[in-house]
């Protein structure tokens, strides 16, 4: 009753009523007729003045809340939404303005945190639509030069000359096509449109399989690429694709970074909750200021690991996502001139099952999230010689 606006003004009329009518009823008793009708009189009178007073005091009150709630809406729509202008943190009481200043404060703070994210995703969407433009702008302008020059000059090339002019310019299509396939991939993966096909496969056979297609590449480069994995490794439940374009995209970054005479490691090791992947190499490794940012897509510190020459800087951050994806998780250690490993844990498929269980899912459901959204297919680009991407 005393915690709306109401109920305290009804609660002060009745209080007022009562105590007239307590000092009415004693004085009848003792009071003359005459003298008595004088009095009541007087008593009404002076309750008018008093519940005049109370209202304008009440009102003084109600209306000086609602002025510092209204001044502290005008300064936030002046803030342009940064929420910089201090809002009044007590407008007193938990009645209907009490409640109405709160509702005030949590719907500016969500306003804020939405305008924030808005900015904050228009930047990296100008950011993202520069990086983008460099990256195709680079093998498109090769591209055009080298089959321009075979225009002008075809007739006086040799046969070897234009040659090298269509390979130069096959590898600068082949790049942009790696970096387009790149660019709907990593969309697909931020949208959530990547459907997961569950199976149960041996990973350290897959592992086996990945390094020994990478060797010889790795072997012209004079770098030593070794797997270590354990002789009864039990399977895992995931994405046998994906989990491929992981170990791929990890182990190209990992022969870029890695100068001769060094090596690249793959290690697993399976675990209750699960199997670890890790792949190390003995390059130059990244910096401190970098580490934080080789996961986020163009991102190209100095010396970081998370592009190379000719890269778009888009490979750890699919990978990253495919991992996440399988419910699992992808962290970087490392130290400049002492390599990098990048460490990957996959859950196991029990700890899998509870997790699709506890949220009704089946293992190799579709995720809600994805559901009905069929204008992308939703398995990612094949990786077709995807060497020196």
């Amino acid at each position: 009753m005393f915690r709306t606006l109401y109920g305290k003004l009804g609660t002060l009329l009745l209080g007022l009523f009562l105590v007239v009518a307590g000092v009415l009823a004693l004085t009848a008793e003792r009071m003359p007729a005459d003298h008595f009708a004088r009095f009541v009189l007087e008593i009404l009178a002076a309750g008018a003045v008093f519940a005049l007073v109370s209202t304008l005091v009440l009102f003084h009150t109600l209306t000086r809340r609602l002025s510092r709630l209204a001044c502290a809406m005008e300064r936030f729509k002046e803030s342009d939404f940064t929420g910089k202008t201090r809002l009044d943190a007590d407008l007193g009481g938990d009645d209907e303005i009490g409640r109405l200043g709160d509702t005030f404060r949590q719907m500016a703070e969500r306003l804020c945190e939405q305008v924030r994210a808005i900015r904050e995703s228009d930047k990296l969407q100008r950011e993202l639509l520069a990086n983008v433009s460099h990256d195709l702008r680079t093998p498109l302008a090769a591209l055009r030069g080298y089959l321009e020059t075979l225009l002008l000059k075809q007739a006086s090339l040799t046969p070897e000359e234009r040659r090298t002019y269509l390979e130069i310019a096959t590898k600068q299509s082949e790049r942009l096509s790696r970096l387009v396939d790149e660019l709907f991939d990593l969309a697909k993966l931020d949208a959530g449109k990547v459907s997961l096909e569950r199976e149960s496969f041996p990973v350290d056979e897959l592992i086996q399989d990945i390094v020994q297609k990478y060797r010889p590449a790795a072997e012209d480069k004079g770098i030593r690429l070794e797997a270590n994995c354990p002789e009864t490794a039990p399977p895992i439940l995931a994405d046998i694709g994906l989990v491929e374009r992981v170990l791929e995209n990890l182990i190209e970054n990992a022969l870029h970074h890695t100068p001769a005479g060094g090596k690249v490691s793959v290690h697993m090791a399976p675990h209750a909750t699960g199997t670890t992947i890790e792949v190390s190499d003995t390059g130059q490794g990244i910096k401190p200021q970098d580490l934080p940012h080789v996961f986020e897509r163009f991102y190209r510190g100095d010396g970081a690991a998370s592009g190379h020459p000719g890269g778009a800087g888009l490979g750890l951050a699919i990978a990253r996502r495919i991992v996440e994806l399988h419910d699992g998780t992808m962290e970087v250690h490392s130290e400049p001139g002492h390599g990098a490993r990048f460490v990957f844990h996959l859950p196991a498929p029990s700890v899998i099952s509870r997790h699709t269980l506890a949220h009704g899912q089946s293992s190799d459901a579709v995720p809600p999230s994805i559901a009905g959204l069929a204008p992308y297919s939703s398995k990612l680009s094949p990786m077709h010689n995807r060497r020196g991407a």
